[in-house]
């Protein structure tokens, strides 16, 4: 790695590639907005079926978009800090409470953080719920999205409850170049 400084430019150089330069758009923060954030889950579709003797959970996707401030321009990023005030509550026989993966103060920069994830008997996970959080530009918000994604899948124990909410607390500076 090297670096360098010539008439007011600074650049800095690795295997000779160029990994910063003052000369390009430097990042300038526009913006925080910090609150508490909730979604409430649905349950996940699962009945009893007994010919088979065992629950079948239908998969299914969807989202939910929450707005969470107005943005004053066009913005190129977020960065996000999390932190779970309240993720109990989703449950498996199998298992017990589901698996939340949002240490605190998680931080996470312009997409996704796997929220909570649900593995079958054989530990292959069938449900993902994920939060988005990123600058919205044809709303000129930054908003949330609450994703949920199942597949199909059939299992022998007898009960899954993923009806429950999330609550977290979210800091997310936000910014262009």
């Amino acid at each position: 790695m090297s670096f360098h400084a010539d008439s007011g430019r600074i650049w800095i150089e690795d295997a000779g590639e160029v990994v910063f330069d003052t000369d390009t758009p430097m990042p300038s923060i526009f913006g925080i907005w910090e609150g508490e954030i909730s979604h409430t889950w649905s349950t996940l579709g699962n009945y009893w079926d007994s010919d088979e003797k065992r629950t079948i959970f239908a998969g299914f996707d969807y989202e939910e978009t929450q707005p969470l401030a107005d943005l004053p321009s066009f913005c190129d990023f977020v960065i996000c800090r999390v932190t779970p005030i309240d993720t109990a509550g989703a449950t498996a026989d199998w298992i017990g409470a589901w698996p939340v993966f949002l240490p605190a103060g998680a931080t996470f920069f312009q997409g996704s953080a796997l929220v909570e994830a649900l593995p079958s008997s054989q530990a292959e996970v069938f449900v993902r719920r994920l939060l988005h959080v990123y600058p919205d530009n044809n709303w000129g918000k930054l908003v949330a999205v609450w994703h949920h994604s199942s597949r199909r899948h059939a299992e022998r124990r007898m009960t899954a409850n993923g009806a429950h909410t999330t609550r977290l607390q979210l800091k997310a500076w936000y910014g262009g170049f």
